[in-house]
């Protein structure tokens, strides 16, 4: 009596393996993103962190009298919604030692 011997493989186990791959992959994929997202919020807080530190130390050093009240960084927005609060620009940031933070139209301060 012969034997008959299996050589490859069936069409099920490919299907199973393929489903299998698929599924690892689209978790793989989904748990990616989700950490680049995160990153890039955690990226902006940390960078709004900074530059809330950075305008408490220069409004510390003008309250004791180290720095001039020019020396601030921005520009005191003294009418509109915001009063009492300073606009930054990029080069403000840049003076900060903030360069990876980008500026945008109301990136703001207050002191």
């Amino acid at each position: 009596m012969k034997i008959k011997e299996n050589k490859g493989i069936t069409l099920v186990t490919l299907v199973i393996t393929v489903i299998i791959l698929v599924i690892l992959a689209g978790t793989g994929v989904s748990i990616g993103l989700n950490l680049t997202a995160t990153a890039k919020y955690t990226n902006v807080q940390t960078y709004m962190l900074l530059i809330q530190q950075k305008c408490e130390y220069v409004e510390n050093e003008v309250v004791i009298g180290e720095m001039e009240e020019d020396d601030r960084y921005g520009e005191l927005q003294e009418d509109g919604d915001l009063p009492g609060w300073y606009k930054l620009s990029q080069g403000d940031l840049n003076e900060m030692g903030v360069k990876g933070a980008k500026a945008k139209d109301r990136l703001l301060c207050k002191l």
